[in-house]
Order: C-alpha cells, then sequence, then structure tokens
C-alpha cells in the first residue's frame, strides 16, 4: 500500500478526545515486524527481529495545552498550548496518564520501546530507510528540526501521519533501560527492573549531533524521576 492511501486508512481508523476543551488524536497503527535496532550504536544493537501487534499511538507528542486541561495547571516551561511538554519525568508521564483516563475513560498509556520504533519507522517499512537509519518520514535533517524549539505539526509527518517523532523532545517510552538481546521477540517489553526507563526521538536541543541522536535507532535513557529540558512524551493505547 503506497503512503498516501496507508495515511488515509490510519487517519479513519484513528479516535479523537477531547478533554476540557482540548482535543488531540490517537492514531492507529496496524501491527506486524520488524527489525528492531540499528548496529551504527552499540546502545542499539544488535538488529533483532521484532513483531507487535496493533496499537493506538499520539499523533504528536503530549502539548502542553493538553497537559494543562488534565493536570489542572501549566506544564513545566510553559510558553503556549502547542508546544510540547519538557522538563516531565517518567514518573510525572504516570501522574498524568492517571488523571487523563479518569477523565476520560480511557486506557492510556506509554509506548513500548518497540512499539515507539515501529511507529517512527511508518509501521516497519524499513525499505524506506536509509541503507543504516533514518530519521522518521525522512533522510533529511532539515525537514524535522531546525534547532530551535517548535510547535508540534512543524514539520513533515511520517507515513503514518505522526508528526514529532525525532527532533522535537526526547519521549519517554515505558521500559526500564538494558541492553537488546538478538532473540526474536513478541511485543517485548524490555528488562523488568533497572534503574532508569528509555527515551527515545532526539530532541531539538541534539542539531549538531542530530545524525546520531535522532535517527530512529538511536536511545537515550534517564532515571525515572529526572524532569530535564528537551524531555516529553507520547501518548499509546492497546486496540
Amino acid at each position: 500500500m503506497n503512503t498516501f492511501f496507508l495515511r488515509i486508512r490510519n487517519i479513519l481508523k484513528s479516535k479523537n478526545y477531547t478533554v476540557n476543551g482540548i482535543s488531540f488524536k490517537m492514531m492507529f497503527v496496524d501491527g506486524g515486524a520488524f527489525e528492531m535496532g540499528s548496529y551504527r550504536s552499540s546502545l542499539s544493537s544488535p538488529v533483532h527481529h521484532v513483531i507487535v501487534d496493533s496499537f493506538y499511538i499520539g499523533e504528536t507528542v503530549v502539548t502542553q495545552g493538553l497537559w494543562k486541561a488534565v493536570m489542572g495547571e501549566p506544564a513545566p516551561y510553559y510558553s503556549n498550548d502547542n508546544m510540547p511538554v519538557e522538563m516531565v519525568s517518567w514518573n510525572n508521564c504516570q501522574t498524568f496518564v492517571k488523571k487523563l483516563n479518569e477523565l476520560s475513560g480511557g486506557t492510556f498509556r506509554l509506548p513500548t520501546e518497540a512499539e515507539w520504533e515501529f511507529a517512527a519507522y511508518g509501521g516497519g517499512k524499513r525499505s524506506r530507510s536509509h541503507i543504516y537509519d533514518r530519521y522518521s518520514g525522512t533522510n533529511d535533517v532539515g525537514k524535522i528540526m531546525t534547532g530551535e524549539k517548535c510547535e508540534v505539526k512543524h514539520f513533515i509527518p511520517n507515513e503514518l501521519g505522526l508528526y514529532d517523532m525525532n527532533g522535537c523532545v526526547w519521549q519517554w517510552v515505558n521500559d526500564y533501560y538494558g541492553e537488546f538481546s538478538g532473540e526474536t521477540q513478541t511485543n517485548p517489553k524490555g528488562p523488568e527492573s533497572g534503574s532508569a526507563r528509555v527515551t527515545r526521538g532526539g530532541c531539538y536541543g541534539n542539531a549538531e549531533l542530530a545524525s546520531v541522536l535522532c535517527t530512529v535507532s538511536s536511545r537515550n535513557h534517564y532515571p525515572q524521576d529526572s524532569g530535564v529540558p528537551g524531555l516529553g512524551f507520547r501518548l499509546a493505547m492497546s486496540v
């Protein structure tokens, strides 16, 4: 299926939500298999075969407007409602998700690391990527970031209609950080314990090292109570 029709299908299967006047969209991601990881970095290797079930993921990272609507107070570093949330810890994200579920009746959560990478590759369409790696939806870093903070949807979406997967803010995922296994896995959820949680996607402050830090396979990690500039999150939901 070509990119245009894939994006239209996913838009039609997406779900729209409104909380205290702020609307957001969860995009459908058809499950499948892909080769996760990259040999470009020891943190992302070995490349291994992963299968994920279908799921929903946020069209954009969580915005400051949605944070304010759910939490009842401005997000850290508040500037305007269309800017991404940043400087929030993994623990802060769990508090947000709990309140959002109470307000909406939904079952929102953070994506797993495998779900995040699968979605960033456009649903595993790795044949569209550079031989080594790529940014979400493009191989041109200028199409995902400028090195400055930007509102969500400022740059092009990927094949699934997802914005800001790379170069906007680092995004918390649910997994504890740990080394990859080379074995085939189905719906992996990462290590059972650890001292830090994984972040993905790179951020606006990584412009000089974007070819390393902002690629789809790039990984980072922070203690789960850590909140720093350029660190936000994206929602997910099981089908």
